[in-house]
């Protein structure tokens, strides 16, 4: 198993992608999983086969890319109560399936 916690926070768009495409990567090529801790939604969808989604300590999406939609994200990002968007960022938690029950 591989745990990445935040791999591609201060890396630029380019590079980020090679860096999650490298972890897919070696993932399949090994079959093993890979947790990793983000929170740019983009690459979770693109690069996750499971996305588990956490807003204030509680699990509030387990699921896979397709089904992260905007309602499930309010649920990981909840507004504030002023009504704009909570200014915690929170993880979204990717796990590439290996096909061995990972």
């Amino acid at each position: 198993m591989i745990l990445a916690d935040e791999p591609v926070a201060s890396l630029d768009p380019k590079t980020a992608r090679l860096v999650m495409q490298y972890l897919r990567d070696t993932s399949r090529a090994l079959g093993i999983t890979v947790v990793c801790n983000l929170h740019q939604v983009d690459f979770a969808r693109e690069f996750g086969d499971r996305i588990v989604g956490l807003a204030h300590g509680r699990l509030v999406y387990d699921g896979d890319a397709g089904g992260l939609d905007e309602a499930a994200l309010q649920r990981i990002y909840p507004a504030t109560e002023e009504g704009g968007a909570s200014s915690v960022a929170v993880p979204v938690a990717l796990h590439y399936a290996n096909g061995l029950g990972g």
